[in-house]
């Protein structure tokens, strides 16, 4: 049920469907009646059919002269099927329910007192449906609109964030160039100059060495001392510019961990505590590497939902914790995929450990090698 049509029809074929039982109940059922209530049916969907048409209200008028010909000369009980049309005739004209109430009601006079409760029945039965139909369909008009309007404005959000996405991609591109443009002139005001006036004072003092071998030894002198100044400036321009290792190895971890759940109804949870710069760069790959491993796991065979990640960076060890809620398994048999992390750990210095027990777990165990505890006090001073 749709619409009030829909209801229209179904109490008109309730009310066919009792004068028929009716009157097969009283009397024999003639030929005629199966005619003129075929008649009557047909008018009734067809005004329904052209309702928005401007001459359906024909239908209903041929309606209500097969309803007074059955009534004169068939049956009296068939005037029930009235007020239907009438009210079909009265929602044509966009006349109210007083209208209807009052042209329904002046039909009492001309039939049997008998017909008269069903009949009077039928027609407030009409009027509060009518009531309860307008408030319905007026509820789902409403909500229909404000759906439209919530469509609209998702629609507009949804260009909004995009357009978001693609002017803070456009600032991120403009930054990087802009950050290219000044690290190429510093280079060019200040280590080109600096090579190019050393390069001069080389050249002379390569020129004068025989003849004034002191003053060629002190632009030697000069030359060199410039050039360690702009080796200083070298270093400082290119560590300004140089993100911290741990940056870009924790970065790449949760980008990791973004692109293997995207789309998937899988949860994750990233904790990491130590000092991440002491993770070496071959480790960060291993990591990665097993990380996501696990990930592909979980996602095949354990059926969970959430998976906790943990990076703990010890005086002496790096522990790399992947556990995910899911079935677990007591037996633990190493395919390629963890025989495979197992393998990079041991070639590392480290140990892999597997346990299925409680969802299932994976722990990497990586040794911080000593020359990269060297690197990184050296960094501090």
């Amino acid at each position: 049920m749709k619409n009030r049509s829909d209801y229209l029809l179904l109490i008109r074929g309730l009310i066919i469907i009792y004068c028929i039982y009716d009157y097969i109940e009283e009397k024999v059922f003639f030929a005629n009646i199966v005619i003129l209530l075929l008649i009557y049916i047909i008018t009734s969907v067809l005004y329904f059919v052209f309702i928005k048409h401007k001459n359906s209200i024909i239908m209903s008028v041929v309606s209500i002269i097969v309803i007074a010909y059955s009534s004169i000369y068939v049956d009296n009980l068939f005037i029930v099927l009235l007020p239907c049309s009438i009210y079909d005739i009265i929602k044509s004209i966009n006349q109210s329910e007083i209208i209807f109430l009052v042209a329904s009601l002046v039909m009492l006079i001309i039939m049997g007192i008998n017909v008269q409760p069903m009949y009077i029945f039928i027609i407030f039965l009409l009027i509060m449906l009518d009531s309860i139909f307008t408030k319905h369909f007026a509820r789902i008009d409403n909500l229909l609109e404000e759906n439209d309007i919530l469509r609209q404005k998702n629609n507009t959000y949804t260009k909004e964030i995009e357009d978001l996405k693609s002017y803070e991609k456009q600032v991120l591109y403009t930054a990087q160039l802009e950050e290219r443009n000044s690290l190429s002139q510093k280079m060019h005001d200040k280590i080109g100059h600096t090579i190019a006036a050393s390069l001069m004072q080389l050249e002379a003092a390569k020129f004068i060495m025989k003849s004034d071998k002191d003053k060629a030894e002190s632009m030697i002198d000069n030359s060199i001392r410039v050039l360690r100044n702009g080796m200083d400036d070298i270093r400082i321009t290119l560590r300004k510019i140089k993100p911290p290792t741990e940056q870009l190895g924790i970065n790449r971890v949760k980008m990791v961990l973004e692109e293997c759940t995207k789309g998937t109804e899988l949860k994750y949870s990233l904790i990491y505590t130590g000092d991440l710069n002491k993770i070496k760069y071959s480790h960060w790959s291993l990591i990665i590497e097993s990380i996501k491993e696990s990930l592909t796991n979980t996602m095949k065979y354990s059926n969970a939902s959430n998976v906790e990640i943990s990076i703990d960076v010890f005086n002496k060890v790096i522990r790399v914790f992947v556990k995910d809620n899911g079935l677990g398994i007591f037996n633990v048999k190493k395919g390629l995929g963890l025989s495979g992390i197992e393998q990079r750990c041991i070639d590392a210095g480290g140990n892999a450990l597997f346990d299925g027990s409680d969802g299932f777990a994976v722990t990497l165990l990586l040794p911080i090698l000593k020359e990269r505890e060297n690197e990184y006090k050296t960094a501090d001073m």
